[in-house]
């Protein structure tokens, strides 16, 4: 089974989800995230691990 959340997206007054797809199995680029987005992962997953949990 493979699941997909790169068009995912959930939004409340609380939490924010945005879903991409960074790259394949092969680390193959695939989706480009915008400044804010990667500044986040950039601060709270500094080594690019796949998945964040806040």
């Amino acid at each position: 089974m493979t699941v997909n959340f790169a068009t995912a997206k959930c939004a409340s007054d609380y939490v924010e989800f945005v879903g991409s797809e960074r790259a394949d199995s092969n680390f193959a680029p695939m989706q480009d995230i915008d400044g804010r987005d990667y500044e986040i992962i950039d601060t709270f997953n500094p080594n690019q691990i796949f998945f964040i949990s806040l």
